[in-house]
């Protein structure tokens, strides 16, 4: 899982090669946020994610030569 702002979360039948959507894991504020990792428990019940949050700020300027 590298870089956006959600990631969907594959689960996949190494027999068969079969992919289906298992979870689709997002930021409730998605201004800015880059997810780059995630664990689940065996289960696939719990998980924990990793993201960074870049925001920077962007200037305006009005009336110059």
């Amino acid at each position: 899982m590298l870089g956006g702002y959600a990631v969907d979360v594959m689960r996949v039948d190494l027999a068969g090669g079969r992919r289906e959507l298992f979870k689709k894991i997002a930021h409730p504020d998605p201004a800015g946020v880059s997810m780059y990792s995630a664990v689940f428990i065996p289960d696939g019940k719990y998980y924990a994610c990793a993201y960074i949050n870049l925001l920077s700020e962007l200037y305006l300027l009005e009336g110059l030569p």
